[in-house]
Order: structure tokens, then sequence, then C-alpha cells
């Protein structure tokens, strides 16, 4: 199923385009993850390994404002570590890579999900990554006011009873644009704020494609 939902939509931010791509020197205890950076923008290469994959890519985001992620990640199983969190505003996460598993305990106020991924600032954008785990996607509860959250181009396929996007106060607005969705509830929005749009999303499996409260 296709489905579009438009809601005064906002206009997502630009970064500007990578140069050459040097890498950085790793120290003795360093992940074996490959880093690689030019000005303020860093590549990760996925080892499909959780004691590897989330601190590098935990890292990434906290340091930096483009990240892109290549190759596979898994972020494991532990409700504590199996997860990464987005804290800072503005940081775009591209791939082509594929995220496995991830099961933190990620909340907000109103939804609690078991997730690989948190988005808790506005402006962050999410792009052409694959989701596969037995629990759920992304949540998203950024309070401050920004630009809008933008997840377009990626693929979930979460548990059949799971939810593929957590969304809740969203001042900023948000964007759910050209993704594949495989989940119980593929967008699952309580309490936001600000401009949203839906648009040409593939929902598959879902009991209520786009649910949307308050």
């Amino acid at each position: 199923y296709f489905f579009t939902v438009l809601v005064f939509a906002m206009v997502a931010c630009e970064k500007e385009n990578l140069e050459s791509i040097t890498p950085l020197a790793s120290g003795e205890d360093a992940l074996t993850a490959l880093h690689l950076k030019q000005k303020n923008s860093i590549t990760i290469v996925g080892q499909n390994d959780p004691t590897m994959d989330i601190e590098a890519v935990q890292e990434a985001v906290d340091e930096y404002d483009y990240v892109v992620l290549s190759g596979t990640f898994d972020f494991g199983e532990d409700e504590a570590t199996g997860g990464v969190e987005i804290t800072r505003p503005n940081v775009i996460v591209t791939g082509p890579a594929t995220i496995l598993n991830g099961a933190k305990i990620m909340s907000s106020p109103i939804i609690t999900l078991k997730a690989p991924l948190s988005i808790y600032a506005p402006g962050v954008e999410i792009h052409e990554l694959v989701f596969n785990n037995d629990y759920d996607g992304i949540l998203v509860f950024a309070e401050e006011e920004g630009q809008p959250v933008v997840i377009s181009g990626n693929t979930f396929n979460v548990n059949e009873f799971g939810v593929a996007l957590g969304i809740s106060a969203t001042p900023g607005g948000i964007k759910l644009l050209n993704n594949m969705i495989t989940a119980f509830y593929p967008y699952f929005a309580i309490q936001t704020s600000g401009d949203t749009e839906i648009a040409d999303n593939d929902m598959q499996d879902c009991f209520e494609c786009v649910f949307i409260f308050g």
C-alpha cells in the first residue's frame, strides 16, 4: 500500500558535498571499524559485530554532522546497550548500509520501544539504511524547535507486532518519504506537533499503517 499524508510540510536542510576522505589513526584499544573523515564528516564501515559497531556509530553521531555508514552493522540484543541515540540537532546519517538487530530500550514520556536507533533532536536525517530486527525501528522524540526530522529512502523489516517509527514531540516537523516498511505499525505518532509529511512510502503487513493521535 502507498500512503501520502501532507500537513503543510517544511523543507529539509541540505549538506555540502563530501570531498576527499582520509583515514583516522586508531588508538591502542580503538575499534577495528574503519574511520574516515574530512572536515565534519566521517565514514564508518560495519564489522557485523555489536562489540564494535554500536560504539563506532555512537561516537560518530556524537562528534560529526554528516555520518556515512557502509556495509553491515550488528547492534545486538542487549536492552541496555543495543542501540544508538542521536542527541545533537541536524546530524545526517546515510548509507547504503544494513543494521541488524538492536534492542535498546528507547523511551519518551509517551512511547517506549526496543529499537536500534533513537532521535532526540530536530533536523536529524536518516537516509538509505536497511533495518532488520525482531523488535522496533526508530524512536523520534525531538522537543526542541528546529528543522524537521527526515526519514527517507530506508527499508524497515521489524517484528510482526512491532513499530517501525514511534513519534512524539516534533515541533520542527517530520518528513517520512520513499521508505519501504513492513511492520504492524509503520508510523505510530502520539502528541506530535509541527508539520508532518508522509509521502510515497510502501507500507506492508500493517494493522494500521499510519496512526496519529493528538
